[in-house]
């Protein structure tokens, strides 16, 4: 897959408060890009050769990555209003799995979203459900069960910060956000639970 890119205009003198130029981030440079480029073909081959192939939807992201941040597959034009400064934009992938640039974009605004509209000022618990390793596979493969988990794991814990709590009024109940997570830090399949809870609700 071509990896050809174009570049952003030079940038004329900083006028009186303007920003930095942008600069573009050059995905293919990256080893990540590169190891994906050279051998995802191969691997879907080998993955349809063994009657396994991925998801549809991880095939997909991985070739909406290969085109994610390359001028060559499309690009926007921006102006800076203060100075006259035009420059490029590069289309992004937008993806939330394969791409760590979208991602974390992603995780970001989440977070602040989070912070400012959410979770009210007050202490925040954490806490993570890990499921063993024989459940994994079962849950991994079945997004209503994992969704039928997580309602359990809510439902037990809110039980028992009511036994932990039994100033707390009838009608308390659980405030908590969660995200479930299908990899560990090795890239494993490992699927577990992280949640956020306001200690402010029980």
């Amino acid at each position: 897959m071509s990896s050809q890119t174009a570049h952003a205009p030079s940038r004329p003198a900083l006028s009186g408060g303007c920003i930095a130029p942008y600069r573009p981030r050059h995905p293919e440079r990256t080893v990540l890009y590169q190891v994906v480029q050279h051998h995802f073909a191969s691997w879907l081959a080998e993955r349809h050769a063994a009657d396994d192939p991925p998801p549809g939807y991880v095939q997909e992201d991985f070739r909406r990555y290969l085109d994610c941040g390359l001028f060559c597959r499309g690009f926007a034009r921006a102006r800076c209003a203060a100075c006259g400064y035009d420059f490029l934009l590069a289309f992004s992938c937008a993806g939330r799995g394969i791409c760590p640039s979208c991602a974390a974009r992603h995780m970001a605004e989440t977070a602040a979203h989070l912070v400012d509209h959410v979770f009210p000022q007050v202490p925040v618990r954490q806490w993570v459900l890990a499921l063993p390793k024989r459940l994994r596979y079962f849950v991994h493969r079945d997004a209503e069960l994992a969704g039928h988990v997580l309602n359990v794991w809510l439902g037990a814990l809110e039980q028992r910060l009511r036994q932990c709590s039994p100033g707390a009024p009838a009608s308390a109940r659980l405030g908590a956000v969660s995200f479930i997570q299908r990899f560990g830090n090795y890239i494993n399949n490992h699927l577990h639970y992280p949640l956020c809870q306001d200690s402010c609700r029980l």
